[in-house]
């Protein structure tokens, strides 16, 4: 002990440090301490890395990536949280990383005690009392707080008749049990996510009300029959249910084969959307992640390390109130390898997830930037709704009805009666199992080569002259990037863009919505770069991964 009573630093001596293998702290004998701080960043500089230049600037933004989803032993994950925050935080260079997110299954809301496999884990008895998750999970939040790095606190609603949600940055949560579970309509958490938020007087966080929290539609197609209620608009609930998951297969080969299709789809029903692409992450010790002391070294389905895909927000720094803002904007972006990225701006410098002022006919001029320091770009895509209805073009997320499929509960019979009743309602798959990769044909309306590691392009695009088959009478503009082989390449989807009418050619919102209308269509301009190759057959996986639960 020191003078006053306070503990000397503990020192590194030269056994120590030999045994550690640290030849100068021996001759030193510097404090532990300042050891760790001198040597730890040359540490980390010396690992590889998925992102070595860290996020990438641009405007006032950073390109922070990330997860938004992703599971623990407080559900159904196998690993507890508090190690996967810490090893998350530990490799956050490694792996390219500047905030995450834990996103629980609240079905398993409030419990008093950890699950076995925690204890085990921390070599303690089976049964080990801790606080509630939700509080837990908050105090974990706190504790990995910065502006290069954040852990988020979510819940996944998990209804298994209409799929699943995450709600985020909410100070109260709900399951399907007190909102879903008794109906087969959305209207119930749609109430909730409406609420103004009301404490929990007992403490749990099981309040009333969600309107503090940001929506994530999650994993389309993969749970439940209802979609949704087959995307089925509320007004109230689009203003927080600000993404949506575009996820498909993991790993290098599961490009070409994503959800991307149902981003379109939601942002054509009247969803004002932007894409993310998350992890979902369970098998975190069984899948080897947990022990692989070189994360960065790649990226694989699993096999001891995690996915490529990142969800890119645009946002000052990584503070949770600086994350949150830029997700209420839709100021995102979804990324199928870790260092590509993608940003698209309006008229005026209006970014991604707002509004620029075009009236049907009217030239607009977007902007795309993009980088990708390990695969080199392409080109970009323009895409927009071009006055097509997808209710012709898309069919709903399930096998046919003869199917032997796991997902044959109360909520298909019900999907299969609305489907009876009114084909346009609930529509079932008709391409025999693939994803929905891409937008309908017809809507590619521009398009621009880009080189090199680092490129932005302009590109002038018409909007459609035919009506908008959203309610809000908007037309909608996104971009895709296209970096690597042609014949295999990496995308990257930005966040939409959303006319808005000028005064006095308002948008009747009151209006049905059209039917698919050819003569409203807007010619797509020829490519100005590789066209896109055919999907790839979807790979059959032979073991389960640690996604999707």
């Amino acid at each position: 002990m020191g003078l006053m009573g306070r503990a000397e630093p503990a020192l590194i001596t030269r056994r120590r440090a030999l045994q550690g293998g640290v030849a100068l702290a021996a001759a030193l004998a510097l404090p532990e301490r300042v050891l760790a701080e001198a040597i730890a960043p040359s540490l980390i500089r010396s690992r590889p890395s998925l992102r070595p230049g860290g996020a990438p600037r641009i405007g006032p933004y950073r390109v922070l990536a990330g997860s938004l989803h992703d599971h623990t032993t407080d559900s159904d994950g196998d690993t507890a949280s508090e190690r996967i925050a810490a090893f998350l935080h530990n490799y956050r260079q490694d792996l390219g990383i500047d905030y995450c997110a834990l996103t629980d299954h609240s079905d398993f809301f409030p419990l008093a005690y950890q699950r076995d496999t925690d204890a085990a884990q921390a070599g303690q008895p089976a049964v080990v009392p801790v606080p509630d998750i939700w509080h837990r999970q908050a105090a974990l939040a706190k504790q990995y707080r910065g502006e290069d790095f954040s852990l988020l606190r979510g819940f996944e609603w998990t209804n298994d008749q209409e799929n699943h949600l995450n709600v985020h940055f909410s100070q109260n949560w709900t399951s399907r049990l007190g909102t879903g579970d008794a109906s087969l309509r959305m209207e119930p958490f749609w109430d909730w996510l409406n609420t103004a938020p009301v404490t929990d007087p007992t403490g749990s966080g099981l309040g009333i009300g969600g309107a503090d929290g940001i929506g994530i539609f999650n994993h389309p197609g993969d749970k439940g029959a209802l979609n949704w209620d087959d995307y089925g608009l509320q007004k109230g609930a689009a203003e927080k249910m600000a993404l949506i998951e575009i996820h498909g297969s993991y790993g290098r080969e599961g490009r070409l084969d994503s959800d991307a299709g149902w981003y379109w789809f939601a942002l054509s029903r009247g969803w004002h959307v932007s894409p993310v692409m998350d992890w979902d992450w369970h098998m975190w010790t069984a899948d080897g992640v947990m022990g692989n002391t070189t994360p960065g070294a790649g990226y694989d389905e699993g096999h001891t390390f995690l996915p490529g895909q990142r969800s890119l927000v645009l946002a000052q720094n990584s503070l949770p109130g600086s994350i949150k803002a830029a997700l209420a904007a839709r100021r995102t972006s979804a990324t199928e390898i870790p260092d590509l990225w993608a940003t698209l701006r309006g008229p005026g410098g209006t970014w991604q997830g707002g509004y620029i002022q075009a009236g049907p006919g009217e030239k607009v001029r977007l902007r795309v930037d993009a980088g990708s320091p390990t695969e080199p770009l392409q080109g970009v895509e323009i895409i927009s709704d071009n006055g097509l209805n997808g209710s012709a073009h898309y069919f709903g997320d399930n096998p046919d009805w003869a199917a032997n499929h796991s997902q044959l509960t109360i909520s298909y019979i019900e999907q299969h009666r609305r489907y009876i009743v009114n084909g346009t309602a609930t529509r079932k798959r008709l391409d025999g199992g693939r994803r929905h990769d891409g937008p309908p044909a017809g809507t590619v309306v521009g398009s621009a080569p880009l080189t090199g590691t680092r490129a932005s392009a302009t590109i002038d695009v018409t909007v459609p002259r035919g009506p908008s088959p959203r309610p809000d009478g908007r037309h909608f503009f996104y971009a895709i990037v296209y970096a690597g082989k042609s014949s295999f390449p990496a995308r990257a989807w930005t966040g939409p863009l959303l006319t808005n009418p000028h005064p006095g050619a308002h948008p009747d919102a009151s209006r049905s919505t059209p039917a698919a209308a050819p003569g409203g269509l807007q010619a797509p301009p020829p490519p100005r770069f590789a066209p896109r190759p055919a999907p790839l057959p979807v790979p059959s996986l032979a073991r389960p991964c640690g996604c999707r639960l």
